[in-house]
């Protein structure tokens, strides 16, 4: 699949605010049951993202948004707008890798405060960088 160039240099980056909303969400206390099919683990990272057609292809300008949590099957980001697509192309940054470029299909855009949360599963992996040098 075709890789996304992000042009990040360009792009606003979150707030302190945004960092902080994240910051009080308390991940589910140790024991208590999640009835999800992959455990969700909290991590806050500035993440490229992109709405997409379904072909993955760009349909609006860029943006970077914080992730909320993140699991196996799916994410959840904070941002400062509502996005009004279904489809959003991600570029996670990966340890000894260039970056991993992924497909959300939003199932949740809900507003949190004066912020949103976009949220829903992965639905490919659009491209993986290769390691550095």
């Amino acid at each position: 699949m075709t890789r996304i160039e992000f042009d990040t240099m360009h792009l606003e980056h979150p707030t302190a605010e945004i960092a902080a909303i994240i910051a009080k969400f308390a991940p589910p206390e140790e024991g208590e049951p999640e009835h999800r099919d992959f455990p969700r683990h909290c991590v806050t990272l500035a993440v490229s993202a992109v709405p997409v057609d379904e072909d993955y292809r760009p349909t609006d300008a860029s943006f970077v948004a914080l992730t909320r949590n993140i699991s196996q099957g799916g994410i959840s980001l904070i941002h400062s707008s509502p996005v009004a697509t279904k489809l959003l192309a991600i570029e996670l940054p990966m340890p000894g890798s260039e970056s991993l470029q992924v497909v959300v299909r939003l199932d949740r855009c809900r507003r949190i405060g004066e912020f949103y949360e976009l949220a829903g599963p992965f639905v490919t992996r659009l491209c993986l960088g290769t390691p550095p040098p």
